[in-house]
């Protein structure tokens, strides 16, 4: 299954959705509002996906629009936590996710917020097999993309080397 969030943008939330979410996943409205249909159809690709790829460029410190508004939706009390007596725990356990990112500047000259939070929506929802490839500098007029690229290029493939094919 791929889901692009640019061909297929997902809607942020609204605050109808939001009500049924901190209310445990159940609506007490009708009509049940869009949003939650559209989570339900997220969080069901989820929980049949063996390994999750997520893709994204970096924008302004962090993620893209759209990548939050999919976290938004896929981040949901009885579908992918629950409170137990310890507190919160992910419901998503078993799975891989990959992270690949990029972006135009260096960590010397701009942070990377995306990376993090990604690792830490990941591990909160139950995904603790998390690897990331992150290529950076795109945009810096050095002469040396192209290696950047191939290292890239070469820590993907040594990444899916050893993974079972889809």
């Amino acid at each position: 299954m791929i889901r692009d969030l640019v061909l297929d943008p997902v809607p942020h939330l609204d605050a109808a959705t939001v009500a049924v979410f901190y209310a445990g996943g159940e609506p007490e409205v009708e009509p049940v509002p869009a949003g939650v249909a559209v989570s339900d159809q997220l969080v069901a690709e989820l929980e049949e996906a063996d390994d999750i790829l997520v893709s994204s460029a970096l924008y302004n410190f962090a993620m893209p629009s759209a990548l939050k508004a999919w976290v938004d939706h896929i981040v949901r009390l009885g579908r992918t936590i629950a409170y137990g007596t310890n507190g919160p725990h992910g419901l998503l356990r078993g799975k891989r996710a990959t992270l690949i990112t990029a972006r135009g500047g260096t960590e010397e000259s701009s942070p990377d917020y995306q990376r993090p939070t990604l690792r830490a929506v990941f591990a909160y929802i139950g995904v603790t097999d998390i690897q990331t490839v992150h290529l950076e500098g795109t945009k810096v007029p050095d002469g040396a993309l192209e290696s950047r690229v191939e290292k890239a290029r070469d820590d993907i493939d040594n990444l899916f080397r050893d993974r079972d094919p889809c």
